[in-house]
């Protein structure tokens, strides 16, 4: 009792930020569930059993509550999960960030087949104020050999190899991307050359590679700096990266395209090349939230729940039964019952995530990617319609993530399935099928330094 009361004397704010840093989500959410009842309670002593109805109906109309209830509904699942070609990346809020897969040794300079544990601690040198302050990562995106790094003050932090092949550094040899320094940066998002960087007020740079216009600057120059896109005349509010295109989502769910459309995959009704954003009219009467795209195919996910796919699939990535090319979204129709939530997309195949937490997959299953039964299969190596993943049944899904042959699932409880290809051991396991990760043993590999670009 004296350990209860000993953290219920501590500002409501303080608690809320204690329990986010040192529980995960489940038991985040079941300490609150006890804590906003309890609080005022505890912080009135006076309160008897008699009264305790009345107490904490007050409680419930009190600033306190009110600052824990808006806590809990802006609380999300910290677990985060990423996929590159055939490298991933997990987040635990009590572990840190692990990597397995292709690009380990690259990324780390340690040789090792299952999960390592990166144990990534920076120390901020962007200001005076700010020197020596401990930061963490909030998100790390990474294909052929390069990643970029979001730390928690907004910097954005480069390594590997850059898209020109220079400077070859390992993850933790980080190279501060010094133009964005003056800038807060809230999201990133990678191309397979190319990169654009969302800022706090709405803006968007973009650098690497622009041999097919990704970049969206207007022309097809490289860039090896961040270069500000200035055709976006309005307040963006996310951004995503395809292969060699890109897409900017405004505050009203406006979707702005540039890149190649050379199979339709912007969702243009043009076929080319697109060098400037241009605003996907058959989407602007539908708020969107959500893009993923890959190779030669798009999913767009609607605040309503509807997923539209555009582009070009033999395979079945697009999830139109038999239309297997579109230059404009359309909407997926076996999904239409179904509250879609999460999207995802790899080279050849696509998956969706419903409101209950189950998964759908579709499209090639070349590398048993989509982690279905033969049954659903029916004798066939692709899936033209969404089927649920039933190996996964009983689990309640909150993300995935897609590699060019491989998927990886999250459950709310923080766990990761993986099933599909397994070249270079992208699955963290040695079965084809949807199978968990055991991230228990994992070894660490440790940071040796920090550099400015």
């Amino acid at each position: 009792m004296q350990s209860t009361g000993t953290i219920t004397s501590l500002p409501v704010d303080i608690i809320c930020y204690l329990a986010l840093q040192y529980l995960d989500y489940n038991s985040a959410l079941n300490f609150f569930a006890v804590l906003i009842p309890e609080y005022f309670i505890i912080q009135h002593p006076l309160t008897t059993k008699g009264n305790r109805t009345e107490t904490i109906t007050t409680f419930m109309h009190s600033p306190s509550c009110k600052t824990l209830t808006e806590t809990c509904k802006k609380l999300k699942p910290p677990f985060k999960i990423v996929a590159g070609n055939n490298t991933n990346f997990y987040f635990s809020p009590r572990e840190g960030w692990f990597i397995w897969g292709e690009e380990v040794e690259q990324l780390t300079g340690v040789k090792g087949d299952g999960p390592q544990k990166l144990n990534l601690s920076l120390k901020s040198k962007t200001s005076q104020l700010w020197e020596g302050i401990k930061l963490t990562i909030n998100e790390i995106v990474s294909r052929n050999s390069t990643a970029f790094l979001l730390a928690n003050d907004g910097k954005v932090y480069q390594s590997g190899k850059d898209f020109f092949f220079r400077n070859t550094q390992t993850i933790f040899n980080l190279n501060l991307v010094q133009k964005l320094v003056d800038e807060k940066i809230i999201k990133l998002a990678l191309g397979w050359n190319h990169i654009l960087a969302l800022t706090s007020n709405g803006e968007v740079y973009s650098w690497g590679y622009n041999n097919f216009s990704q970049l969206g600057l207007g022309h097809r120059a490289p860039q090896s700096t961040p270069q500000l896109i200035t055709a976006l005349n309005e307040k963006i509010t996310d951004i995503f990266a395809g292969d060699y295109l890109s897409f900017c989502l405004s505050a009203e769910g406006k979707v702005y395209a540039f890149g190649t459309n050379q199979s339709g995959q912007l969702g243009l009704k043009k076929i080319g090349e697109t060098s400037s954003p241009k605003l996907i009219t058959n989407l602007q009467h539908i708020k969107i939230t959500s893009i993923v795209s890959k190779n030669t195919h798009t999913l767009f996910l609607s605040e309503a729940g509807e997923v539209f796919s555009t582009g070009s699939s033999y395979n079945g990535a697009l999830g139109l039964g038999k239309i297997h090319h579109t230059k404009t979204p359309l909407r997926i129709e076996a999904l239409s019952n179904k509250m879609i939530k999460k999207i995802a997309a790899g080279s050849f195949h696509s998956l969706c995530i419903d409101e209950k937490g189950t998964v759908y997959s579709f499209g090639s299953n070349t590398k048993k990617q989509l982690g279905l039964q033969a049954h659903q299969l029916q004798g066939q190596d692709s899936l033209f319609v969404p089927q649920p993943v039933s190996d996964l049944e009983g689990e309640i899904i909150t993300a995935v993530a897609a590699g060019e042959c491989h998927t990886v699932c999250l459950t709310q409880k923080g766990e990761v399935y993986s099933f599909g290809g397994n070249s270079d051991h992208q699955l963290g396991h040695s079965e084809l099928g949807p199978n968990k990760i055991n991230f228990s043993f994992s070894p660490s590999v440790s940071q040796s330094g920090l550099k400015n670009l």
